[in-house]
């Protein structure tokens, strides 16, 4: 935790901003089931695995050296579907609006379902750089935090990363990026209290308190 500053002001004196989305940006399975999509494909590729996070597919796929990329395919067309009925989250759009640095979206969901939602929802525009899910480096892996920073053409010490879940944090310690933990349901504020996280809250608004817009730059 970073005491003397809040986490609007973590925000205003970064030089970049990556964002998890699923979460962070907006509620990926807002209008859909995830388990029962987890089910359909788990059933699709004979898998012998009962979860309710589609994710989970991909490290089980891993560690029984199945279909990883066929698998990957399949949960990204998925997600592509399920992004047609996600919901904003609560203050991104002002923050993607107003912020006036490089944005990059960091994400376990696929590439291509991110940047369908972004285009959708007229944001595309203000975001930089889109790295999408890796099935060999999702997160807590480090890498796809260190990818978007060297695409942004920055040091991840100088960035901030929104996320919310613990993976989101163990992939910021890793890579050495401050980390702002959004805790949008009731147990992950205590969930994030074990973890290293600049700054824990409970809504997006909270990065836009210090100033309604920030200035943009050129």
């Amino acid at each position: 935790m970073e005491p003397d500053r809040s986490p609007a002001q973590l925000i205003a004196q970064s030089e970049g901003l990556l964002l998890d989305f699923d979460g962070p940006v907006c509620n990926v399975y807002a209008g859909s089931d995830p388990a029962r999509i987890a089910r359909q494909i788990a059933a699709a590729f004979n898998l012998d695995i009962e979860t309710d996070d589609p994710l989970d597919l991909i490290g089980h796929a891993l560690a029984i050296d199945g279909p990883v990329d066929e698998l990957h395919q399949a949960l990204t067309n998925a997600e592509i579907e399920t992004v047609g009925t996600a919901t904003e989250t609560p203050g991104i759009r002002q923050l993607v609006k107003t912020y006036g640095r490089p944005i990059a979206i960091v994400s376990n969901n696929g590439r291509q379902a991110i940047e369908t939602w972004l285009a959708r929802s007229r944001l595309d525009q203000y975001v930089a750089v889109v790295i999408g899910r890796d099935p060999r480096h999702m997160k807590p892996d480090p890498q796809p935090l260190q990818l978007a920073a060297d695409r942004l053409g920055m040091q991840l010490t100088g960035c901030v990363f929104v996320g919310d879940s613990t993976s989101d944090a163990l992939a910021a310690d890793r890579a050495g990026v401050p980390m702002v933990a959004l805790a949008n349901r009731p147990h992950k504020r205590q969930l994030f209290s074990g973890e290293r996280c600049a700054a824990i809250i409970n809504s997006i608004h909270e990065l836009t308190s210090i100033n309604p817009v920030f200035p943009r730059t050129a």
